[in-house]
């Protein structure tokens, strides 16, 4: 691993990281849904501007958002949520390393599940 990849992954680490402190701390007050709602609303709004700031637009209504918005639950709002109401019960530093191995079991659930190809 080069030097700069590995700046890149501590970057990365120092901002992934205390966002599970921060849910565990706000879950005390803040509703889980409402909380992700807010999360999710500001990540929208956030890409939005960086859109239009790039001059790009969004594409028209039809078929196309029917896949945004199963996207969206499935990819954003449902963990988020999730997370969020799970974080009620358990440590943030165990929702860390248990949100940090899902790659590690998708990798494993798909080799499996998945025929193999010669």
């Amino acid at each position: 691993m080069s030097l700069r990849i590995f700046f890149w992954l501590v970057i990365l680490a120092l901002f992934w990281g205390p966002g599970f402190l921060l849910v565990k701390v706000a879950v005390q007050d803040i509703p889980p849904i409402t909380l992700m709602a807010g999360r999710v609303g500001v990540a929208t709004g956030l890409l939005y501007l960086i859109l239009h700031l790039q001059g790009g637009t969004l594409p028209r209504f039809g078929p196309i958002w029917r896949h945004f918005a199963l996207m969206g639950l499935f990819a954003g709002a449902l963990p988020f949520g999730l997370v969020s109401w799970g974080q009620q019960y358990i440590d943030s530093a165990l929702a860390a390393m248990l949100v940090g191995v899902v790659p590690l079991f998708t990798a494993i659930l798909a080799h499996l599940s998945t025929p193999m190809i010669a």
